[in-house]
């Protein structure tokens, strides 16, 4: 390995990296929702994910606008159900109400397009997390409000539950019934 003289100067001499590499978190923004709750969607009328009383979402202002948002939603269980079986659910992420254009799939023609797609196909126990990221350049320096959109499998109503078991828990024994958090992060890259 070839030794790499830094110009006579020591490590202790260098205050920055050159320009182009690196960058710094600049302030985190995060909520938690941390109880379970259900929400009817249909596949006619996709609609923002919402707890009863708030979007699962995060607000954060950018201090300029070269700067990058780094957005993380971490959902901690998803079940979406009918009476009897499990079925998939997509995402999409929202930026102040609208999807993001390059954060969804642009097969275009019938393909709807998502973020991220979750399945379950039993829904006593086939139900599961779901972490994504992405990272906005959204360009403003005003308040940015980062939010899911979601649709169901198909034109039914369906009952999603973010947080818990679909049923009424019947033992703090039983771990396929446990309850979790969801957790929405906003990260400015400067």
């Amino acid at each position: 390995m070839a030794i790499i003289t830094l110009n006579n100067n020591s490590l202790s001499g260098i205050t920055a990296l050159p320009a182009g590499v690196g960058g710094k978190v600049l302030q985190v923004q995060q909520n938690t929702f941390t109880t379970k709750f259900t929400q009817t969607i249909n596949g006619n009328s996709p609609t923002t994910l919402n707890n009863g009383s708030s979007d699962i979402g995060v607000t954060i202002t950018p201090s300029s606008t070269s700067n990058k948002i780094l957005v993380s939603f971490n959902l901690g269980r998803i079940t979406s159900h009918n009476t009897g079986s499990g079925w998939g659910l997509a995402f999409g992420i929202q930026r102040n109400g609208s999807l993001i254009s390059q954060a969804v799939n642009t097969d275009g023609g019938n393909t709807p397009s998502y973020t991220w797609f979750a399945g379950t196909e039993e829904i006593v126990y086939d139900t599961e997390g779901a972490s994504f990221q992405f990272l906005d350049s959204p360009s403003s320096t005003s308040a940015l409000t980062y939010t899911l959109k979601t649709i169901s499998h198909s034109t039914s109503n369906y009952i999603i539950t973010i947080n818990g078991w679909w049923n009424t828990p019947t033992g703090t024994n039983q771990g396929y019934q446990a309850g979790t958090i969801t957790m929405v992060q906003a990260m400015e890259i400067a």
